[in-house]
């Protein structure tokens, strides 16, 4: 797993229940906080990131295989 993978895990798994928990002891449901918006899309970032890498990886390792 890439530090990619696990940061875009963090802020997924930590984004949706603190905005739930905000949402009940708020008792509004109809924005979301900039923080939230914030962690969602280092999350999406770092997974875009994360498939790249391993598209490169993979393309370096194919490479390598060729030439031997």
């Amino acid at each position: 797993m890439s530090p990619f993978e696990i940061i875009m895990l963090i802020c997924f798994g930590l984004a949706w229940p603190l905005s739930i928990y905000k949402s009940a002891t708020s008792r509004q449901v109809g924005s979301r906080s900039l923080a939230f918006l914030i962690a969602l899309l280092v999350g999406y970032i770092a997974g875009i990131e994360g498939d790249v890498e391993m598209l490169r990886t993979t393309e370096i390792d194919r490479m390598i295989a060729d030439l031997r």
